[in-house]
């Protein structure tokens, strides 16, 4: 970290120090190059109610922080105007969240600016970007904003950050062919639909609304992350569209069946907590599965179970479960959340101790089952001995011995 007196510019030394005596800066608030020009700064909770004339003769500065670091307390900024940025023609990140800013203006001359955060404001309108054809983020979550406007220039924009707003269709964000991320959570949504102008997107989160339908998911076979938890949607169609899927979250919702989980085998997390499943089909297909949280269903039988070796976190407690099998193939779990009921005594006490116990839990049920297969095995080929033995009889009893072994590997 290089210190105001190897700032060459007698201007860029001089905002340093004025900065300095009227906020006192931190060391680490500022960064300064090999070429001694001024290229980072940060003022956070200063208290500033406006954007400081000074900056402007930091002409060299590549990132400018003027947000909160919390939603409360401390000293906090209390910028409600966008000035004094128009000499910044070099910057590439501005930050102004946590701040009172009501209008997005002056940012004209920001011509390289790719990240623009101005979340936790109270924006009512996208505007003044139009500048701004470099732009890959934007951050405008808990503001005020009714709809999509105002992207028509920004090709680039690579993720946009919009939960906790008013808006409630997809319109506007036609052109943004290179939209990867759209996080939509606690808007205004009832129906979502549209995504035939979004195709290349890979993160969706869509939660916390009053959702009670999805249409055009098999528009988005790049997807790799969803979120729909806390809505109100009976029934997720055409899950079996998305191949490329890595994260789902369904939650909280009033789904009774769910359906195309065969299809997604790269999937590695699956939260389906708190609906109105019965029955899941498909999970002995999702072997890159690393958790798993179905808990306060109406499950009475998980079946696919014993497919799921990369599974770290099983969380199943409130479903009416008497009882599960194949938890000893699950080598690499970590976290087992269970009702009492479904275990003993002894392997309660187990659970209770964490992932060293869990490990001992899943040794001693592996121990068991390799037990159980042993004894069929034995039972079986005593059978063979039986005579008068007819030749099918004897294949199928081949059959069933070569299936035990099979099962033991794995187990091993």
């Amino acid at each position: 970290m290089k210190t105001v007196e190897t700032i060459k510019s007698v201007e860029e030394r001089e905002a340093i120090n004025n900065l300095n005596n009227k906020f006192k800066l931190h060391k680490t608030d500022f960064k300064v190059n090999q070429e001694g020009h001024v290229v980072i700064l940060k003022i956070n909770d200063k208290g500033l109610d406006r954007i400081p004339a000074d900056i402007k003769e930091l002409v060299q500065l590549e990132e400018l922080d003027f947000r909160n670091r919390s939603s409360f307390g401390g000293n906090r900024n209390n910028i409600s105007k966008i000035e004094n940025l128009e000499t910044l023609s070099r910057l590439r990140i501005l930050n102004l969240g946590y701040n009172q800013i009501k209008k997005i203006e002056g940012l004209d001359k920001l011509s390289k600016l790719e990240e623009l955060r101005l979340h936790e404001n109270n924006v009512f309108k996208i505007e003044g970007l139009d500048n701004l054809t470099g732009l890959k983020q934007i951050a405008l979550y808990n503001n005020h904003i009714k709809k999509f406007e105002g992207f028509e220039n920004l090709a680039e924009l690579m993720q946009i950050e919009i939960s906790h707003n008013e808006i409630k269709t997809t319109k506007g964000l036609e052109g943004l062919s290179k939209l990867k991320k759209l996080y939509l959570v606690a808007n205004k949504f009832k129906k979502i639909e549209g995504f035939d102008i979004i195709p290349q997107l890979e993160v969706l989160y869509l939660g916390t609304q009053d959702i009670i339908k999805i249409e055009g998911l098999e528009e988005l076979k790049k997807l790799q992350d969803l979120e729909v938890s806390f809505c109100k949607i009976p029934k997720l169609e055409n899950l079996d569209a998305l191949l490329q899927l890595k994260n789902l979250s369904i939650g909280q919702n009033k789904i009774k069946k769910i359906e195309g989980l065969e299809n997604l085998s790269q999937l590695e997390w699956l939260a389906l907590y708190r609906n109105q499943i019965t029955k899941i089909e498909g999970l002995e297909h999702l072997s890159k599965l690393k958790f798993l949280s179905i808990y306060e269903n109406q499950i009475t039988k998980i079946e696919g179970l014993e497919n799921l070796y990369q599974l770290e976190q099983l969380i199943i407690f409130g479903n009416p479960i008497k009882e599960i099998e194949c938890l000893e193939n699950l080598s690499k779990l970590k976290t087992l959340n269970i009702d009492p009921h479904i275990l003993n005594d002894d392997e309660q006490e187990l659970i209770k101790q964490g992932e060293k116990g869990i490990k001992e839990f899943i040794r001693l049920r592996k121990k068991r089952r390799i037990e159980g297969y042993i004894k069929e095995i034995e039972l079986l080929k005593a059978q063979l001995n039986i005579k008068g033995l007819k030749l099918e009889e004897y294949q199928l009893i081949e059959r069933k011995l070569d299936d035990i072994y099979k099962k033991i590997e794995k187990l091993k």
